[in-house]
């Protein structure tokens, strides 16, 4: 059988380590990753070898040469474009000669046994089969959930953790039928999980997964990097390392390798030629070839690279020392550390923990390095999270991070276009829009300034002033210590899925072009723009209708950029109204629970002492409400989202579509039937319901937080137009917001959360999923079990080692009942976990 070797990868989440190599010629144990896989396929007889090669392929042909060396043949083919995974193995379909071959990555450990997935494969007649393993962590890894025959029934590539319905993983090892590669478009990009599989499985043909229960480790970040050498170090996978093995204290050593008899080692790995000196201390460390370390060093939990000298007297804790080092004598090296290749580090420096340093630097003698060598020091796997960029102003995000991040933002767009920056009024805010401004400039993409201006006026000016993009910059409304950043595209909607990933690729690699003085970005200031949204928005509503009912509100601004245009909109509907905090004032933006209660109970009162018609909360960012009835009473979120949806149902004649988030009430449901309007079930999420609301087809969508779209005036979420929207829909059937609560049906909702680590989550979605396969379920955003009167949600959360379980019910034991019955689930399938593991 042949074997299709994918190695093109970037290696972006490794850098600095790919910045002078690809991925697959990283060693690990001493050994570029490719020849780990190259080493595994002989084992199995496989040795017919196509490589596909894309970055720096003359690295990998000048090691590898024609494969006489390694017991194998090998044929490379140079990519001319990155054309996705299946796509690059559609460029080789004439060199196939097999009815059946295999795909695996260049840049992944493993020990699996690829004869049984062989044998299984064969056996089924399978057109696919996906090898398969189970992991603790399977965000960064195409789900696969099989029946008990192993015939694939459901996948998701690189899920969020609400959508991780198993712990069972695609490793990235395909066998494959030829005949599926007429299935792949020529010259075109097509990707095996993203594009060919659910072909695959949507027409019916042979899909299956084969769980191996083999070592598998996808070496896609710096940590993974390192503990795979310590699960090389301590035997949990079979691999083939070189050297004589000194029994006693699990140490391996390469040819000519000396270690002076006072050094204190165990549980490490060295190459050919290293030479030890007296009194050194090291454990549960690789060493590359040719390395010397000096006299009373200490070294724990570390990699250092090939050809590498290290001084006397150093200490390097859990860090990851690249090639052709030159480190001086009494050096400190912190845990978490990276040194990249050819970097010279003077005597008595200090590296401190968690700083990466670049190749080809230098660290003076006695310097004190606090901060990454690079042009930023953020390197997480990921910068988006459910609700944009978030995290601690001036410690997560710094201006560095945010000018870079702007940089790869505007390198998304392109040079020359235009992307409109808007914030809140913090001085924060102020502060980091600039800075992302700055880098956006810089890679030659001009900005219009909107300064403090709700998110949603930006948004829906993004077509008058031919915005390619944009930028919010806001303080968070629950939290003084985070700071929040929403990017979004021409259309003035959150960026999609594949959008981030563009921008994170471009943020992690660093390679966007700056540009030359005099194609640096232009900063202009629009104006006329409130006035363009006002136009808009009195056009999108029935003006005669609100002005003929003589409404009397209450509005709180909450201190908000609203206030600087809403009170106009509101005086031209006849509108008689209150307006509460409606200056801004950046110390009161951020309000604590206890703070944001007190302004609902605030509004209450005042909507009772007027006799108002209703209250209305605005959030600061301009985008949600709250409702306050004529009565005073505050509506929960999710009551004033079946108010919101039943007010749509009895007014829209024409587009009868809606959206809600899979934890909406039954009651939406049962009202659409009434109604005869189709429901939509979105995942929980301001991205995914923005991207629902596109759809011409929809009239309307809202979360239980809320936030509502009313999609023909803008598919994203307006806490002005829906005040607006609202005020309209009563006049139109001459009605209150208390006279329509009538009519919905009282449910009881439980909220609970259960604590359960991040590495179990996975596992227990899986069980969840086998338990109730047969059931009524939904496998939008978490698992949903639908049973006679209510529903119960299980949702795993994606920050916070805990599930959410949601649950509603006509009868409150009933939904206290099924929440318990999902939490007795977890609670036993963690011991179940824990005890496997114990025994």
């Amino acid at each position: 059988m042949q074997a299709v070797i994918m190695a093109g990868g970037f290696g972006t989440r490794l850098k600095p380590l790919t910045n002078n190599a690809p991925k697959p010629m990283i060693h690990v144990a001493n050994k570029p990753m490719m020849e780990h896989v190259v080493n595994l396929l002989k084992t199995y007889g496989i040795d017919d070898l196509i490589v596909l090669l894309y970055v720096q392929p003359e690295l990998i042909k000048n090691y590898f040469k024609d494969g006489t060396g390694f017991g194998v043949k090998i044929e490379y083919v140079l990519a001319e474009e990155d054309y996705g995974t299946a796509g690059a193995v559609k460029n080789v379909e004439n060199i196939i000669k097999d009815d059946n071959f295999l795909v695996i990555s260049a840049d992944i450990i493993t020990d699996i046994n690829l004869k049984k997935s062989i044998e299984f494969h064969i056996s089924r007649k399978s057109d696919v089969t996906i090898v398969l393993t189970r992991v603790e962590n399977p965000l960064p890894f195409g789900i696969v959930i099989t029946d008990e025959e192993g015939r694939i029934t459901k996948f998701l590539e690189k899920p969020t953790w609400s959508e991780v319905f198993s712990d069972t993983v695609n490793t990235g090892i395909y066998l494959l039928n030829k005949d599926v590669l007429k299935m792949i478009p020529e010259k075109s990009e097509f990707d095996f999980s993203k594009d060919l599989f659910p072909i695959l499985l949507k027409e019916g043909n042979n899909i299956y997964g084969h769980i191996s229960s083999g070592y598998w480790r996808d070496v896609g970040t710096l940590s993974e990097y390192r503990q795979s050498h310590l699960d090389i170090i301590s035997g949990k996978i079979d691999l083939n390392i070189d050297g004589e093995v000194i029994a006693g204290k699990n140490i391996k050593i390469g040819a000519k390798g000396i270690i002076d008899i006072s050094c204190d080692i165990e549980n490490s790995i060295f190459g050919r030629n290293v030479h030890i000196l007296r009194n050194c201390k090291i454990k549960n460390c690789v060493i590359g070839d040719n390395c010397v370390v000096g006299e009373s060093t200490i070294l724990s939990g570390s990699v250092v690279g090939k050809n590498s000298k290290i001084g006397s007297s150093c200490e390097v804790q859990e860090s990851i020392l690249g090639y052709k080092l030159d480190i001086g004598n009494n050096v400190f090296v912190g845990s978490g550390a990276v040194i990249s290749d050819v970097c010279t580090i003077g005597n008595g420096a200090i590296i401190n923990p968690n700083v990466k340093i670049w190749p080809f630097k230098d660290v003076e003698d006695g310097a004190i390095l606090s901060e990454s060598l690079i042009w930023s020091d953020r390197w997480s796997a990921k910068i988006f999270r459910q609700y944009g960029i978030t995290g601690l102003a001036n410690l997560e995000i710094t201006p560095e991070f945010a000018s870079k991040l702007g940089a790869a933002f505007g390198a998304t767009i392109g040079k020359n276009k235009t992307i409109s920056v808007s914030r809140d009024s913090h001085k924060t805010s102020r502060l980091f829009s600039r800075a992302m401004m700055s880098g956006a400039l810089s890679v030659g993409v001009n900005i219009n300034d909107f300064s403090d201006t709700p998110i949603s006026i930006v948004r829906y000016q993004a077509k008058q002033f031919k915005s390619y993009g944009g930028i919010h910059v806001r303080k968070h409304p629950f939290d003084k210590k985070l700071l929040n950043i929403k990017l979004f595209d021409s259309n003035g909607l959150d960026l999609s899925s594949l959008g981030e990933q563009k921008v994170e690729r471009l943020f992690f690699r660093e390679d966007y072009l700056r540009v030359g003085s005099e194609d640096t970005g232009e900063i202009f200031y629009p104006t006329h723009g409130a006035e363009y949204y006002m136009n808009g928005f009195l056009n999108a509503i029935d003006v005669d209708k609100i002005i003929k009912r003589k409404f009397k509100i209450v509005i709180d601004y909450s201190y908000g950029s609203s206030s600087k245009i809403f009170p106009a909109i509101v005086g031209k509907l006849g509108i008689d109204s209150v307006h509460l905090n409606a200056n801004l004032d950046q110390t009161k933006i951020t309000k604590t629970e206890r703070e944001f209660k007190k302004s609902l109970k605030d509004l209450s009162g005042i909507v009772k002492s007027i006799n108002a018609d209703l209250g209305i909360l605005i959030d600061n960012g301009g985008e949600k409400i709250f409702i306050c009835d004529e009565s005073g009473d505050n509506i929960d979120g999710n009551t004033a989202l079946t108010l919101m949806s039943l007010l749509v149902m009895k007014t829209e004649k024409t587009n009868k579509v809606i959206v809600v988030p899979i934890n909406s009430s039954l009651n939406i449901s049962k009202s659409a039937g009434d109604y005869n309007f189709e429901v939509v079930t979105a995942k929980n999420s301001s991205n995914y319901l923005m991207e629902k609301s596109a759809d011409s087809n929809v009239y309307f969508a809202g979360d239980n937080e809320g936030g509502y779209i009313y999609s023909k005036f803008m598919p994203a979420f307006d806490g002005m137009y829906s005040t607006i929207k609202l005020l309209e829909m009563l006049a139109k059937l001459n009605t209150t917001v208390k006279t329509e609560l009538r009519f919905i049906e009282p449910t009881y909702f439980e909220y609970k959360i259960v604590p359960c680590p991040t590495e179990l989550k996975g596992f227990i979605m899986r069980k969840f999923v086998e338990k109730y396969s047969d059931d009524n379920v939904l496998l939008i955003d978490g698992i949903k079990l639908i049973m006679p009167g209510g529903w119960v949600l299980a949702y795993p959360t994606s920050e916070g080692a805990h599930f959410e379980i949601f649950s509603e019910s006509r009868k409150k034991e009933d939904a206290i009942s099924m929440s318990d019955k999902f939490i007795g689930d977890i609670e036993r399938w963690k011991n179940e976990r824990n005890f496997s593991v114990l025994s």
